[in-house]
């Protein structure tokens, strides 16, 4: 393998999903990227719950918020349906991009192709420009990526020798383009239109009024507590909790998740947090993200949201849905 020395990336390592201080922060030239990320499939794991995460983003202090986030030198795609490895590669291919792909622990050669892209950028970029460019590949890749990876903040996990899953390790050589080109290749709409106020849903309109009243509950939390962006910060997850649902090996998912959901319920109510099913639900879909996003259809939504009220209900605690 031969890429280019000529350009740099910041590279990021987390041990795991719970723990936001970096294991490891460096600028490396994407030779060196390319490298560490082969490496990285020669270590033998068990599930992805072992593995560790990365992105290519520098944080302020080594701690991955989004307002910590500084620059970027390339960018990650995370696609879990609608395109095949084989169909990304031709894609890359046909334009000429230098890139990475490297399937996911839950990959399945005859079903689901799950894998992930990694794309160098020529130059380093503020971090909040990665959305933006995030958007140019995802009109490339015919908006298959995983859009709840678009953020600065998203990390994913790195290539590993999954035991029992035909892992894939594709490096394909090519051209490395600046973000400009691939804002100026594939333009999304203006962001400032995409501002402009609109009708609320119900379920936004729902949402408003929880905030209203848990704003008259007066109680003793501290709003820093309950502006989460990720699992780790959420103070009603455990460790156990996820643990249990992601370990889970006897392919019965309904008793995990309603497992999960009651006790996010529950360490809610121990701590006097008037938790509503919609937040239950909007918790358990970063679980789900993170094993492969069973659950995002409208229709599993809509059951998510039944299971979360019953497991309020359960635990004794919160505003459960709208009447």
């Amino acid at each position: 393998m031969c890429a280019s020395n000529l350009y740099k990336t910041p590279f990021t390592v987390f041990e795991s999903i719970y723990n936001a201080t970096a294991e490891m922060t460096d600028t490396l030239s994407w030779d060196e990227v390319s490298e560490f990320l082969e490496d990285s499939t020669n270590v033998p794991l068990q599930s992805k719950a072992d593995a560790r995460l990365f992105n290519g983003v520098h944080y302020k202090e080594g701690l991955r918020r989004q307002e910590n986030a500084t620059e970027s030198g390339m960018m990650v795609l995370d696609i879990d349906s609608g395109l095949s490895i084989d169909e990304a590669i031709n894609i890359i291919k046909d334009q000429d991009i230098e890139s990475i792909l490297y399937t996911s622990a839950s990959h399945d050669p005859n079903g689901t192709h799950k894998f992930r892209i990694v794309l160098p950028l020529q130059g380093i970029i503020p971090a909040s420009l990665c959305p933006r460019v995030w958007d140019s590949l995802n009109v490339l890749f015919r908006s298959t990526c995983d859009r709840s990876k678009r953020g600065e903040h998203s990390i994913l996990y790195l290539p590993a020798d999954y035991q029992g899953v035909d892992n894939e390790f594709h490096f394909v050589k090519g051209t490395i383009r600046s973000a400009v080109d691939w804002m100026e290749a594939f333009p999304t709409p203006d962001p400032l239109e995409l501002a402009k106020p609109k009708k609320l849903t119900k379920l936004e309109q729902y949402r408003r009024h929880v905030a209203t009243q848990r704003m008259r509950l007066q109680h003793s939390w501290d709003s820093d507590e309950i502006n989460w962006t990720s699992l780790t910060e959420n103070p009603f997850v455990t460790e156990n909790a996820v643990d249990e649902y992601l370990n889970n090996t006897a392919n019965q998912w309904y008793h995990p998740r309603f497992a999960f959901m009651m006790s996010v319920a529950a360490v809610a109510s121990l701590k006097g947090y008037p938790i509503s099913a919609y937040e239950v639900v909007d918790v358990f879909n970063c679980l789900d993200m993170l094993d492969g996003s069973h659950y995002s259809d409208q229709k599993s939504q809509r059951a998510l949201l039944k299971d979360a009220e019953n497991a309020i209900l359960k635990a004794g605690c919160g505003m459960g849905v709208a009447s």
